[in-house]
């Protein structure tokens, strides 16, 4: 994985340029439905919360955009609604491990979950769902951006960089390094780092 020394200096200008006019913008990038959503979720995912987790709850964060462009999560939804009981204690297994689990790193867990092989794996629970989960759980360090894919087009357009391609076996690792190194190009001044995040969609729409 790149390190932040092999940024381009004309696009790093560029985004240190813009990134006054994005803070001086009112709620810039700050949807007023994430607290709410964040405090919800940041329970409900705990090892508290998770049994008390229901299917409705469950459901709703598949499909809920508050704070990410989640998208059409057709695979997870119409998986999830053939027995929506049996649906949430998978879904728990998946948190769970992602989160609590022991004995493998969180890149190695995350990497296992994105390739199915478990044996509570969910359909459509996969690498943006569960980037998602990361971003609410740990909002000092994860960004919105939830798919490798959109890492390795927000590190080109932004700052000049290619991440390496797309490494079934280590994507795990791929998605947490690529969050880390725009993290640190992004710097400071943000409320956490999906407000950094939303700084980097918003800076490749600007001319």
């Amino acid at each position: 994985m790149p390190t932040t020394d092999k940024a381009c200096p004309e696009a790093m200008a560029r985004a240190e340029r813009l990134k006054p006019v994005f803070l001086s913008q009112e709620h810039a990038g700050l949807d007023p439905r994430v607290p709410a959503f964040w405090a919800k979720y940041q329970y409900f995912f705990s090892e508290e919360g998770l049994p008390t987790a229901g299917p409705a709850d469950l459901r709703a964060f598949g499909k809920d955009t508050s704070g990410s462009n989640l998208g059409i999560q057709a695979t997870f939804l119409s998986a999830f609604d053939q027995n929506p009981e049996d649906g949430a204690e998978q879904v728990r297994q998946v948190v769970d491990y992602l989160l609590h689990g022991t004995g493998k790193s969180l890149e190695d867990r995350l990497t296992d979950l994105i390739h199915g092989k478990l044996p509570f794996s969910f359909p459509g629970f996969k690498e943006l769902l569960l980037s998602k989960v990361l971003s609410v759980m740990y909002p000092e360090r994860f960004l919105t951006l939830l798919t490798y894919e959109q890492k390795t087009i927000a590190a080109k357009d932004v700052y000049g960089i290619d991440l390496p391609p797309y490494d079934h076996a280590r994507i795990g690792h791929q998605i947490v390094r690529s969050n880390d190194l725009l993290a640190e190009l992004a710097g400071d001044g943000f409320m956490h780092r999906p407000h950094a995040g939303e700084f980097l969609w918003w800076v490749q729409q600007q001319p």
